[in-house]
């Protein structure tokens, strides 16, 4: 009864924003397939990664979210240009803004947002430079996360 109860709420969810006139709002209750998280930092994006992220939302209708960690709080030219793809592939997305450590920023983000399928993000040496070590090991705090954790290495070149 519990997976009845819910569809149908979603359902009547769906009917009531589209007779309002919000159809995104009503498709997304309807389709919502949960979401991929894109977890970077400013000046270390890999193309590679987003491509991953990118093409795993639109095999299994997903949407992208994009946790993205810079002292600032400005896009990077490569981040725009990067958002501008997605639009053009059709993929829902969006965009939050953060300071501080990549991975604290993404363990924090998959606590509150929920229906995460998994988190993608570049290897890099430097993930957790803005980090502050509180005795345990940093490897540790992956372990708390409510999703799984996809790393995309970077290709060697001979």
């Amino acid at each position: 009864m519990g997976k009845f109860q819910k569809k149908f709420d979603d359902l009547m969810s769906a009917v009531t924003f589209a007779e309002a006139g919000e159809f995104d709002t009503a498709q997304e209750f309807l389709n919502d397939r949960g979401k991929v998280l894109f977890a970077t930092k400013e000046n270390q994006t890999d193309n590679q990664a987003f491509t991953y992220a990118m093409s795993i939302c639109r095999r299994i209708g997903a949407s992208l979210d994009i946790l993205y960690v810079s002292s600032k709080k400005i896009l990077s030219e490569k981040m725009i240009k990067l958002s501008e793809e997605l639009e053009k592939e059709g993929i829902k997305y969006s965009l939050s803004i953060r300071k501080g450590c990549l991975q604290n920023q993404i363990i924090d983000y998959t606590n509150v947002n929920k229906g995460i399928l998994f988190v993608v993000i570049e290897s890099s040496r430097n993930l957790d430079d803005d980090c502050r070590r509180t005795g345990k090991k940093m490897s540790d705090a992956w372990k708390s996360m409510k999703c799984p954790l996809v790393v995309v290495s970077e290709l060697e070149k001979a």
